[in-house]
């Protein structure tokens, strides 16, 4: 986590005000790319931590009331992340292409959350054709 913070703390410390416009461009892309690789990233944790029902094990009922509490998201924010998280395991393709790189945040939360409405779809009792 040091490297992480290593750079965070270089680009905080850097003027944005005496940057061209070529290397804000440069470093606006590469922070987003950052960015989108760390939600990567802490979307496999929060899955992992779920599972592990690792919100018992410090004293929440939920993986949302966890994030909430010990990280201060606000409720629909986190209730959303644990939604993406949990279908992470319904799309590994998404995740493997968003770590690679190879579609953006934006793109891979829109995936995931038609995977989330997929699974929670396959989870309803099917009404019988005649009945339709």
């Amino acid at each position: 986590m040091s490297g992480v913070r290593s750079a965070l703390e270089e680009w905080s410390a850097t003027d944005p005000e005496l940057l061209n416009s070529d290397r804000l461009a440069d470093d606006l892309v590469e922070l987003e790319r950052v960015s989108g690789l760390l939600e990567a990233v802490r979307l496999q944790w929060l899955e992992v931590f779920a599972r592990k029902q690792g919100h018992h094990d410090h004293g929440y009922p939920s993986p949302t009331a966890f994030l909430t509490a010990r990280c201060g998201m606000r409720a629909g924010r986190a209730h959303a992340a644990v939604a993406r998280a949990h279908s992470l395991s319904d799309a590994p393709a998404v995740l493997q292409a968003w770590a690679g790189e190879r579609i953006s945040t934006d793109q891979a939360t829109e995936l995931l959350r038609v995977a989330s409405l997929a699974a929670e779809e396959s989870l309803r009792p099917k009404r019988p054709w005649w009945t339709r």
